[in-house]
């Protein structure tokens, strides 16, 4: 269990994994105790959509966990050959979109990615 600063208000919490973002049950801030305030601000789009994506020359299926303007974040279940800072093609609704992996959080057999769309 990891004790949790917020960034924002100095305010306590616990967690049982120190890299996921959550909201500061203080003043709400999303934050992580590994990587500080989280850093895409603007609004998100929470979705639970399928989609398929590329990566190493693999397909590959991922559930939409949210998405804006510049970024998206994704669940996988199972291992992936992916790192951060590679960059991968998913397809959402028929569209094409390059991104590029900013982080990855594993937590058993899912792995939770979070991506910055390059346009």
């Amino acid at each position: 269990m990891y004790k949790l600063i917020c960034p924002e208000c100095k305010g306590n919490s616990y967690s049982a994994d120190n890299r996921f973002f959550g909201g500061c049950p203080y003043c709400g801030v999303q934050f992580s105790g590994l990587y500080g305030l989280d850093k895409r601000t603007e609004e998100r789009t929470q979705l639970e959509q399928n989609c398929s994506f590329i990566c190493k020359e693999q397909n590959f299926s991922a559930v939409i966990r949210d998405l804006s303007k510049k970024g998206l974040s994704l669940n996988v279940i199972g291992d992936l050959p992916v790192e951060t800072n590679d960059v991968i093609n998913v397809t959402i609704s028929d569209t094409p979109v390059s991104a590029k992996i900013m982080w990855i959080n594993k937590a058993n057999d899912q792995l939770k990615i979070g991506m910055q769309r390059i346009i």
